[in-house]
């Protein structure tokens, strides 16, 4: 049954894309890749060629670190050059939208989920869209009428029984 959950989540959701982040530069996500492949030449090495990967592998998470440090802050003092452009022109919105993404409180909230055609439709659609094809459920206008006769009926019964 799980097995059923996670095939369906799987091919109507599908995965979330691990992004890039931005601020990252080429050379530093090289030496990211290389210190992977050390790391998996320190975990197939034993005894003391281990030991060299190690120290080979330690160093080159010093230079990731410290280029990954050097990134950051270049591409804060570049956001931060356009903020003072933008406050200095008066353009509000983007000095708004620079202030946010610094702070790190972007919207993350999706407004559409795609349907069961790969289609996307807005969040609030959706669920109603959904109920309304697996329950097969009558039209609203049939539903209404069907309501008022029972409520119909149920008020000559209550007045039958006085």
């Amino acid at each position: 049954m799980s097995e059923i959950y996670l095939k369906t989540s799987e091919d109507i959701l599908g995965y979330k894309n691990k992004e890039r982040k931005e601020w990252i530069s080429e050379k530093t996500w090289a030496l990211i890749m290389e210190r992977k492949l050390l790391k998996s030449k320190t975990n197939q090495a034993t005894g003391e060629q281990q030991e060299r990967t190690k120290d080979l592998y330690n160093s080159k998470e010093k230079e990731v670190k410290k280029n990954a440090k050097a990134d950051k802050k270049a591409y804060i003092d570049k956001i931060a050059e356009e903020a003072e452009n933008a406050s200095k022109v008066g353009d509000m919105r983007k000095l708004y939208n620079i202030t946010k993404q610094l702070s790190g409180r972007v919207n993350t909230n999706s407004t559409h989920i795609k349907d069961k055609d790969g289609d996307h439709n807005p969040v609030y659609e959706a669920p109603h869209a959904h109920f309304t094809s697996a329950t097969h459920w009558p039209p609203q206008d049939e539903a209404e009428e069907s309501y008022l006769e029972t409520t119909s009926n149920c008020d000559e019964h209550l007045h039958a029984m006085r």
